[in-house]
């Protein structure tokens, strides 16, 4: 029954709980030094002597893909050019980058979501760079956007936007519980989800991570975060737990 979810977060629409699982995905990204040492030599070695970066990078790509000269020419594509692209699909596909599905109106046509985020990370880092700034591997995941219309929620006894419902029930007293449930409920009817075990799901998108860019087995996670396993059921819980943050991660907005 509703009355029983746990509702341990905020209200967020489901597209912003994926997102909010998309970042945390592509935080590791960042924090990972085997791929911060390769983006930081992409940008040394092949962004550098290509820039100015374009912000709309799909002419590169078409240029870089083409083998007539004038389609290179009009697209501007150089040699250096062509090392860069080259250099930033490679570095995407050895980390798993292209698993990443485009939304319904992506703009960049020619390159995929992951060649998107690491030219956005080069192009960001080469204007604040002009600044006197320095762009961390960190920030690595400031080049995913998104955004959406978001419903009204009829007014009740607290916002669950802005307030977690287990607070709302200490501040107000458990005399006026079923408020509160009445307004969680409002929210839910509108289209909003509460993310409960939020822990879990943090540890099931590093799962996710170490799979799909490290290349790491089921059984090796397994063995390295779930201990002594005496039933064998550690893989499979590591499996079905890399499949639900595939729909939820790498499929967003589908």
């Amino acid at each position: 029954m509703a009355g029983k979810k746990r509702r341990t977060s905020l209200a967020y629409l489901p597209a912003e709980r994926d997102a909010w699982l998309r970042i945390a995905y592509l935080s590791h990204y960042g924090d990972d030094p085997d791929f911060a040492r390769e983006l930081k030599t992409l940008y040394a070695v092949h962004a550098e002597p290509a820039l100015p970066l374009p912000f709309h990078p799909g002419g590169w790509w078409r240029g870089a893909a083409s083998e007539r000269e004038d389609v290179r020419q009009h697209y501007r594509v150089t040699p250096a050019t062509v090392g860069y692209v080259t250099a930033v699909r490679a570095l995407a596909g050895r980390y798993g980058l292209p698993r990443l599905t485009a939304p319904d109106d992506w703009l960049w046509d020619a390159l995929t979501v992951g060649e998107w985020l690491v030219h956005a990370w080069c192009s960001w880092r080469a204007t604040e760079a002009a600044q006197g700034r320095q762009v961390g591997p960190e920030w690595f995941p400031c080049g995913y956007a998104f955004g959406m219309a978001l419903p009204d929620v009829p007014e009740g006894a607290f916002d669950a936007r802005r307030e977690p419902y287990g607070a709302a029930v200490l501040r107000v007293g458990g005399r006026r519980r079923g408020e509160i449930r009445a307004t969680a409920e409002a929210a839910e009817a509108a289209g909003y989800v509460f993310m409960d075990g939020a822990p879990e799901l943090r540890r099931d998108v590093a799962w996710l991570y170490r799979h799909v860019a490290r290349g790491d087995g089921f059984d090796t996670i397994a063995t390295a975060d779930l201990g002594d396993d005496p039933d064998g059921k550690g893989p499979e819980s590591v499996r079905q737990a890399v499949r639900r943050m595939t729909r939820r991660v790498l499929r967003a907005g589908r």
